[in-house]
């Protein structure tokens, strides 16, 4: 980060963002003549999804969680703390983006970030976008992503003040020792269902079965019609097979099947341990 921006810069374009953002928001909010519809619609423009703040993108999204994280442990020193990671920030996100573009290209040994699974599972941009977006964030000086946060800050903390009432605040999700890729939950969920006996795919097409598996796994979707272009429906196509090699398929079922064995499903480790065998004879 040049030194020219210091941390006073810094704390002064929050406040210039802050009385910007707020001078146009009550501007639009005063033309409206459905206060309550206009208050929800320019909030989102103005505070929480401003197009000048690249929240779509790793990069700043892992910008934004070191900023809050440092800033709630020591306000003062949380800016330099920032500035000192962006170097290991812009890395991560090479990575990110990297993996995304061998995806997009039909390798299916990668997982993608959840950031970018997000995106596209709730119908909010395609995986070229995201790339096209994080080539252009990873592209921009540290200045310039400085001024987004700073943005981003400003936008935070006029939405709480417009909203004090029903304001909560969000916390970033903390990272934690046991964390599950989609294709992981998969495996889990298949060799659950079948120690069980279960053939959804006998009676259901599997734009169904994905819906269901959307729903027991958390994750959302847009519409029906749309399903087909995410993971979880691709996926079950060739589920336990869900990645290509088999050295690492060999990993996922190693992380799942403990927990099989922690609960006594012992047709499920059975199931997990054959397919074990399989991939360890591929290896050879």
């Amino acid at each position: 980060m040049s030194k020219e921006i210091s941390n006073t810069t810094f704390q002064k374009s929050i406040v210039h963002y802050y009385n910007e953002l707020k001078k146009g928001y009550l501007e639009e909010l005063e033309k409206a003549s459905n206060k309550e519809y206009a208050k929800i619609h320019w909030q989102k423009v103005f505070f929480t999804e401003n197009e000048y703040v690249p929240y779509k993108s790793v990069l700043f999204n892992e910008l934004k969680f070191i900023y809050h994280h440092h800033n709630c442990l020591d306000a003062e020193t949380a800016y330099n703390k920032t500035i000192e990671l962006i170097p290991q920030v812009r890395i991560i996100a090479e990575k990110r983006k990297n993996d995304a573009v061998a995806v997009l290209k039909g390798n299916k040994t990668i997982d993608l970030a959840d950031w970018y699974l997000e995106q596209i599972e709730t119908g909010k941009s395609t995986l070229k976008e995201l790339i096209l977006i994080e080539e252009k964030v990873l592209a921009a000086s540290n200045e310039n992503l400085i001024g987004s946060l700073a943005m981003h800050l400003a936008g935070q903390k006029l939405h709480k003040e417009f909203n004090q009432k029903d304001y909560v605040v969000t916390t970033p999700i903390p990272k934690h020792k046991y964390e599950f890729t989609r294709k992981e939950q998969l495996l889990a969920l298949y060799f659950l269902k079948k120690s069980m006996g279960l053939n959804l795919a006998q009676n259901n097409d599997r734009t169904k079965i994905a819906a269901f598996y959307h729903l027991i796994m958390g994750v959302p979707f847009s519409d029906y019609a749309k399903i087909k272009n995410l993971t979880i429906y691709s996926s079950l196509g060739v589920v336990p097979q869900v990645v290509d090699k088999d050295k690492v398929l060999l990993k996922y079922l190693q992380k799942i099947r403990p927990f099989f064995n922690d609960l006594s499903l012992t047709i499920a480790v059975e199931l997990i341990d054959k397919q074990i065998r399989m991939c360890n004879s591929e290896l050879k």
